[in-house]
């Protein structure tokens, strides 16, 4: 006998069937809704990408102003150095005619420590105008062009004081390089004048470090004849001895002084990235 077919099974089939299908259906309406909301999220991106674009247009754009600004300040900050270094010199100058019109030695000698101070402040404003760097002075590059300066001015002749400029690389802001350059010109002028009488030779030694913290040490030391045991820097009377105490207590800062084998003066005080010269530890 022939086996027959058997309709239930073939039922089963077709609902196997129209359920795949329905499934296959949910399955294309879920991916079609992915696609929607996928191609949605890429426009919002697309949008949102767009956005920043323009803002880091617009930063360029303003990096660009910012850079020319600083520029500008830049070439503009270097003139006002030139041209106060050419007002000093001027003055200098002034100083030096009317040197010329008297005889008397002693306002010689004032009007030369003056045009000596003078040039002091005008060999930073110089230095700052042939760096790179604005806001710090080279002070080494400074003692440089101060040292020879002040020899020249009062007619030492180099084989019989010598001068050691004993520094690291210093950067100092110009607030504290120029009390600094005074004192050195008054240290110095009093070497010249007092530590090497009678034709004494002898050296003179500039020290100048910087350490970590920040704190300064310079100091100008020889060994001449040392300091009378009457000289003291609190109450001295000359202008010399007044303008250091005044320029230290300007940099907020101490002094020690040394009088004999060698002498030496020492100033310690603190000179922060910022510019700001403070004050410095005990």
């Amino acid at each position: 006998m022939m086996p027959t077919s058997n309709p239930i099974q073939l039922d089963d089939s077709h609902v196997i069937i129209r359920m795949l299908e329905e499934e296959l259906a949910a399955t294309n309406q879920d991916v079609l809704l992915l696609t929607l909301e996928l191609e949605e999220r890429v426009a919002q991106l697309q949008q949102l990408n767009g956005q920043l674009e323009s803002k880091v247009a617009a930063l360029h754009q303003s990096e660009a102003l910012l850079q020319r600004e600083v520029h500008e300040k830049g070439i503009l900050l270097q003139e006002i150095h030139h041209r106060v270094k050419n007002n000093l010199q001027i003055v200098r100058s002034l100083l030096d005619l009317q040197s010329s019109q008297i005889s008397d030695p002693v306002l010689i000698e004032i009007l030369k420590d003056s045009q000596n101070r003078v040039t002091s402040m005008a060999l930073v404003h110089q230095t700052l105008y042939q760096s790179n760097d604005l806001a710090h002075v080279d002070f080494k590059s400074f003692l440089d062009s101060l040292v020879p300066t002040l020899v020249d001015s009062y007619g030492m002749k180099p084989e019989r004081v010598r001068f050691e400029i004993d520094t690291d690389s210093v950067l100092l802001p110009v607030e504290a390089a120029i009390p600094c350059g005074l004192i050195v010109n008054e240290l110095i002028t009093n070497a010249f004048r007092h530590a090497f009488p009678n034709g004494r030779s002898g050296d003179v030694t500039i020290g100048l470090t910087r350490r970590d913290d920040d704190e300064v040490l310079f100091s100008v030391s020889d060994n001449g004849v040392g300091l009378p045991e009457g000289i003291d820097l609190e109450n001295g009377k000359t202008l010399g001895l007044q303008l250091v105490r005044l320029l230290v207590a300007q940099l907020s800062g101490t002094v020690s002084i040394h009088r004999s084998n060698p002498t030496q003066l020492a100033v310690r005080f603190r000179a922060t990235e910022d510019g700001e010269a403070g004050g410095c530890r005990p």
